[in-house]
């Protein structure tokens, strides 16, 4: 996680310090920013297809090519935004974390830029409006192109419940009524600032995104999914000590050859999920998502 995970080097030995839960929490937040190359079904909202925006000369270019690539299946980190390029950055009381994005730790919601010219450090052109989009493994839901700056814009949940009520990108919370008083966006603002998850009353209903912020502004779903790695590297190891040639057995199968001395070692894999790699021969064995 060290090797892969972009921080300056002066905070490596403060990274090396912190537990393995603690360290892929980082690492977990950091990918999650990140979108696989893999194909997706692209779902446009009809707030999107109904925006000006969307045929604005601006934006209808990056637009046509954001959803091309997501159906394709292409490299999207152009379009990101550049605080990718921050794995860590300890916390300062006051400073911006660049390497938090609320938006997207809250809700779930990625904001990609909307140009289509590369810029030499290979990120596009910033613009003054962005995409809002749920991605997900195997979908991709095209929220609205929003301004700058619109990170606690209500209707972009609503857009997300209403349009896909079944696909789980905000939960209904039965049983829990909201406040009469609806937040405003500035209020919203403050709370997500402080770290403060907040629901949402969308036609007489409370949800909540489907994200979900802990005190230290990661998101719930990243603590879980590393929770259950853990769980899953310690089943695995479980599973070779009753049944040293498990391995060996999976790799035949597949008309692989994999050496009696085996130099297994964990890695994330590009195309999302998590593993093992055989050092000796590069066999690749996923084990999770």
């Amino acid at each position: 996680m060290l090797a892969n995970l972009p921080h300056d080097p002066a905070h490596t030995a403060e990274l090396e310090k912190e537990t393995a839960e603690s360290l892929l929490i980082i690492y977990s937040n950091w990918r999650a920013r990140l979108v696989p190359a893999v194909p997706r079904r692209v779902h446009r909202s009809k707030a999107l297809s109904a925006s000006p925006l969307s045929s604005d000369q601006r934006y209808r270019a990056g637009l046509a090519e954001i959803a091309a690539k997501l159906e394709n299946g292409q490299d999207l980190t152009p379009y990101l935004s550049r605080g990718i390029r921050h794995g860590y950055v300890p916390h300062r009381p006051g400073g911006r974390r660049e390497d938090l994005d609320l938006l997207l730790n809250d809700w779930g919601v990625h904001h990609l830029h909307l140009s289509t010219a590369t810029r030499t450090n290979g990120f596009v052109a910033r613009t003054k409006h962005l995409l809002f989009a749920v991605i997900r493994p195997q979908d991709a839901y095209l929220i609205d192109i929003i301004g700058h700056g619109g990170w606690t814009r209500e209707s972009v949940v609503e857009i997300m419940v209403r349009e896909w009520p079944h696909a789980n990108l905000a939960l209904e919370m039965k049983g829990i009524i909201s406040p009469e008083e609806r937040l405003s966006e500035t209020q919203r603002k403050s709370l997500r600032d402080k770290h403060v998850n907040a629901s949402f009353e969308i036609d007489g209903k409370t949800y909540m995104a489907a994200g979900g912020l802990t005190s230290a502004g990661t998101s719930f779903l990243s603590t879980i999914g590393v929770q259950r790695l853990l769980r899953t590297l310690d089943a695995f190891e479980q599973m070779l000590k009753d049944n040293p040639d498990c391995l060996r057995e999976a790799a035949t199968k597949q008309d692989l050859i994999l050496s009696s001395q085996r130099d297994l070692h964990f890695a994330f894999f590009p195309e999302g999920g998590y593993g093992v790699v055989d050092a000796k021969t590069g066999i690749h064995f996923q084990i999770g998502y």
